[in-house]
């Protein structure tokens, strides 16, 4: 997801909340660039899990066994979303975008974006 921010959207958040900022940006159409990359429902999936990220270190002495299992419980539900998305958004690439497709795919850069994210 941040190779599409960085290479369609051309803008990645720095924020400390920049994860969710992302998940909203992919949400959102960029006309003449690009459809949704989530939809609504996966964005609504994927929301208990970012404020968990982003609140863990101030929820950890609150954390139950029911909170958490309930969150496990919809991880199945949350792939096969996530998946749904990803792979519309990728039909997309294929038939609109067919170089760019190839080039967010291919190893060289897929290999030079993980250097950096985890730099």
């Amino acid at each position: 997801m941040l190779i599409v921010a960085r290479v369609v959207d051309r803008w990645v958040p720095s924020s400390l909340d920049w994860h969710e900022r992302l998940v909203r940006q992919l949400q959102d159409l960029v006309p003449e660039k690009r459809p949704p990359v989530l939809l609504h429902a996966t964005v609504s999936l994927l929301d208990n899990y970012l404020y968990f990220h982003l609140n863990f270190h101030r929820l950890c002495a609150s954390l139950s066994f029911s909170g958490v299992e309930k969150m496990a419980a919809n991880l199945e539900e949350l792939h096969r979303s996530l998946a749904k998305d990803l792979n519309s958004f990728t039909r997309f690439l294929e038939m609109h975008h067919a170089s760019l497709g190839r080039f967010l795919c291919s190893e060289k850069y897929l290999l030079a974006t993980s250097r950096e994210t985890s730099a």
